[in-house]
């Protein structure tokens, strides 16, 4: 599950995918704010912007599970869609064929060694620093660039009629409120 942290510059909410579980875990977080660009973290989303972008990214990751887990390829007739440890030898969490033969495995450069299982490819939570200097796993680049790029592409507006949050403070009003 991802953490983050308050800090002087923006706030995020606390979120996190948890495959284990397939759920989405929304948290108290540390304000209305998120940032739009992790490495540069100059403009934000605000109030049902940062929840809307929060929970998409986060449905992101599901569907990337599903995509990986449901793989196919001609070379390997015998291994089905659907999860099994034993098409996941490096213990990564991707299905081995598709690190292997998919477009975004060999574009991220996913690598399986069955003499030398290893899971240098797994997700990892803690992103903060590699992922700006592009030096995360091969799982971890793959799914949040993926993810943010959703995120990106959203039309926020498409949400705004149904903001009908209403802060006291008034620092980050429904779009209904104003």
């Amino acid at each position: 599950m991802n953490q983050f942290v308050c800090n002087a510059n923006f706030q995020l909410v606390v979120t996190g995918y948890d495959p284990a579980y397939n759920k989405i875990i929304l948290g108290e977080g540390c304000g209305f704010y998120k940032s739009k660009n992790t490495c540069n973290p100059i403009t934000n989303y605000e109030g049902i912007h940062t929840l809307f972008s929060t929970i998409v990214h986060e449905v992101e990751h599901a569907k990337i599970e599903c995509d990986v887990w449901q793989y196919t390829h001609s070379s390997h007739p015998n291994i089905h869609a659907g999860f099994s440890s034993l098409w996941d030898i490096d213990g990564d969490g991707y299905k081995d064929i598709w690190e292997l033969n998919s477009v975004p495995g060999m574009l991220y450069g996913f690598t399986v060694n069955p003499g030398n299982p290893t899971n240098v490819d797994a997700y990892s939570s803690n992103y903060g620093v590699c992922f700006c200097a592009g030096s995360c796993s091969a799982g971890t680049m793959f799914e949040e660039i993926r993810c943010r790029n959703v995120e990106a592409a959203l039309n926020y507006s498409l949400i705004d009629n149904d903001d009908w949050s209403f802060d006291p403070t008034n620092k980050i009003q429904g779009k209904q409120w104003k």
